[in-house]
This record gives structure tokens, C-alpha cells and sequence, in this order.
């Protein structure tokens, strides 16, 4: 049975949390706290899947506790209440929280977000995901810089030029917006030279997904002398990756989700270079000798990069389109192109982008047919006009 531990200081908060979720109670071991110290002592006397935490409490708030259970048990699943007086202990919480739910919040939201966490985590982690992710101790938390933008694009008295502000803080990041921007991914003629006018030409979805990437890319540094991995050209390579995936078929109600998952797709494989070196100089030499990635990977781990992002991107609360298309892109096979939906579409896109670069994974052919040729001659228009 699933076991979730609700920690607010409020008794009267936490009983409308089990009437709430009373439904639930034949499904899940829900446990009450009404303050830090005494969660920790639950989570001492009995395994938790789940904590959701309270911001506002004396004595130990709920950052704090959080921090205290990523120290202490990095396996669970971490989610922050807050409300909109709590903003800074709610972007220290970010640190170490997977997801966040503000208050009010009401049971169908709350019975949601819960929901997901545990179907993603039923899906993804299996025995051997879980054995790992344990091994490479505290993945990160979903991205300060990430949280704030999303609470910006939330807020209805917010606009896109204070969504620029907050980008121009990061000089990394406002460059990269404005290179995606004048990028031929928005068309040769469609160039801007400022950061508002970059941040309002891309939108809301580009925005969020490439402060995400950004982010997450920062912070999984790499160690020096790690074998076979450059972080520039993987960046580069999920870049063009989630561009072509949006561009297949223009419209389409999927395509900010595909360029998400492009830009995404490959995370797993920096979380192995900075997390595991050893294995990873392991892996490229089966890749080296010719063996494909994801098989080397499960001959030394158990595991597939795809496997790695997605438990990474669920516990971060990310559609689970998104989540699907990640995880399962190793798996990809050419006949599973059509129809294009957000897995199939980060599929195609990265096969183009490796015959772009000449560089396709061991045993893959090269595919023929008409969707193909038009797939193709899309993407490689696109690299033309941005080279131009």
C-alpha cells in the first residue's frame, strides 16, 4: 500500500485533508503530522512514499523539513504546499521539492497531482531504476530559476516583459533565448534584437521548456576527463532535436509538448556522466566499439538513459506526453513514425538529427518513403537557414 505523510500545523488543515481524500483510504496509508519534528519521527518508525509539507509552521518550517528528507531519504517523493505570503521559503523549498501545489488547494487538484506521481512512479521506476537512482543519490530538484518563471506566467498581474526581467538575470539563459528566437525554427525573416521582443516571440510554452533545459544542463556538471561526452554538442544535438520534433507537423496541438521532450530527451545521459563517471567511461567503451548506447547502458547498469529522465522528469510533475516521449525514445523504431504524436515525433527528430550529423546510431538504417523524405527535407532546411 502506498504510503503518504500530510505535515501542517493546523489540525483543522489536516482533517479536511482525509475528508478530501477519504476515498483514498483503502488505497493509501495516509499519515498526519502536526509539525516537522514529529514527520521526521513517523518517517523514522515507518517507510513513506510521499510527504506533503506546509510552508508556514514554527519551530521547523516545511523547507527545512524538506531539506532534512532529501538528506535523509532521497527515494521520497517530495511536494510543497504554499501560499502566496510564503514566496521565499516557498523558492528555498524549490530546492529540494519536486513539486508544488499552492493554496488554496482544493481535492480534486491535490487527489490529481498525488494520482500522477504515483502512476509515473509505478511505470517508470522499476526495481532496477529505483536501485539506481538511489545509487546516484539526490537528483536535483526541479529548477529554482524554472519555478519563479512559472509562477510569473501563473500570475494573471504578471506580463511577458517581467518574464524578461527574470530571464535577464542569467546572461546564459538570455542568450540562449535570443539565439532560438532569431533561429530559422521561427522562420528566416523573423528576427529579434531585444530580450522582450525575443521572450514575447517565442511564447509562454518555448519560454518554460528552454529555462527548464537550461537549468537542468547547469546543474549536472560534468567532470573533467569523463570519456566521450561534450556538453556543448549534446545541448546543440536536443536543441535541433526539439526543433525538428515541433516542425514535423506545424500546428499540431502536441508540437510545444514535442519540443520539450526534444529538448529534453538526452538529460539521462548527463545525469549518468555526472553522477556515475566510472560506469559512464564503461558504457562509452561497449559504444566506442560499436555496441548501441542504451543496449551498453543496460549491460552495465540495468537501465537506459530514457529510463534515467523520465523517473527524473516525473518527480518533477512534467505532462506525462512529455514524461512517455523521453523515456521511451531509446525504444523508438522507424515503423512506429506514423501517426506523429509527441513520442513519435521526438522519435523521428532525433534520428534526422543524427543523420544530419552523420552520426547514427550503430545498426540503424537509413529510412525511406515519402513521410520520410518530407521529414527530412524539413529538417534539413532548417539547419540550412540557420547556418545561413
Amino acid at each position: 500500500m502506498v504510503r503518504i505523510l500530510f505535515v501542517d500545523d493546523e489540525p483543522m488543515v489536516l482533517d479536511g485533508i482525509r475528508r478530501m481524500l477519504i476515498a483514498q483510504r483503502n488505497k493509501w496509508d495516509m499519515k498526519f503530522a502536526v509539525s516537522g519534528d514529529v514527520a521526521l519521527q513517523v518517517c523514522a518508525n515507518s517507510p513513506v512514499d510521499i510527504i506533503v509539507t506546509d510552508m508556514r509552521m514554527p519551530e521547523m518550517d516545511g523547507a527545512t523539513l524538506l531539506e532534512n528528507i532529501a538528506q535523509q531519504y532521497p527515494d521520497m517523493i517530495r511536494v510543497v504546499l504554499s501560499g502566496h505570503s510564503e514566496l521565499n521559503a516557498a523558492l528555498r523549498a524549490m530546492n529540494v521539492a519536486h513539486q508544488y501545489l499552492a493554496k488554496p488547494c482544493d481535492g480534486p487538484a491535490l487527489l490529481q497531482t498525488l494520482t500522477d506521481a504515483l502512476a509515473l512512479r509505478e511505470r517508470l521506476t522499476n526495481t532496477r531504476v529505483r536501485q539506481l537512482a538511489n545509487r546516484l543519490g539526490n537528483l536535483p530538484s526541479i529548477p529554482d530559476t524554472f519555478t519563479r518563471i512559472n509562477r510569473l506566467l501563473a500570475d494573471p498581474a504578471s506580463s511577458m516583459s517581467d518574464v524578461a526581467n527574470a530571464i535577464a538575470h542569467d546572461p546564459a539563459l538570455t542568450g540562449k533565448v535570443l539565439h532560438l528566437a532569431n533561429s530559422a525554427f521561427f522562420g528566416p525573416s523573423r528576427h529579434a534584437t531585444s530580450l522582450p521582443a525575443a521572450t514575447a516571440m517565442l511564447g509562454i510554452a518555448a519560454i518554460r521548456h528552454l529555462v527548464l533545459t537550461a537549468e537542468v544542463f547547469d546543474a549536472l556538471p560534468i567532470r573533467e576527463g569523463t570519456r566521450g561526452i561534450s556538453v556543448a554538442q549534446l545541448q546543440e544535438h536536443s536543441s535541433l532535436v526539439g526543433r525538428i520534433a515541433a516542425s514535423l507537423e506545424p500546428g499540431a496541438p502536441w508540437c510545444d509538448d514535442a519540443f520539450a521532450a526534444g529538448l529534453l530527451h538526452d538529460v539521462g545521459i548527463l545525469v549518468l556522466a555526472a553522477r556515475m563517471p566510472a560506469e559512464f567511461d564503461q558504457i562509452q567503451l561497449f559504444v566506442e566499439a560499436g555496441a548501441p548506447r542504451a543496449e551498453a547502458e543496460r549491460a552495465v547498469l540495468g537501465v537506459d538513459h530514457g529510463e534515467i529522465a523520465g523517473y527524473l522528469l516525473g518527480l518533477w510533475g512534467l505532462p506525462a506526453t512529455i514524461i512517455e516521449a523521453v523515456a521511451g525514445h531509446v525504444n523508438f523504431r522507424p515503423e512506429q513514425a506514423l501517426p506523429l504524436t509527441v513520442s513519435s515525433a521526438v522519435g523521428v527528430a532525433n534520428h534526422l538529427a543524427r543523420e544530419l550529423a552523420a552520426k547514427q546510431c550503430p545498426g540503424t538504417e537509413s529510412v525511406t518513403g515519402p513521410d520520410w523524405d518530407r521529414w527530412r527535407e524539413a529538417a534539413a532546411t532548417l539547419t540550412r537557414q540557420e547556418a545561413a
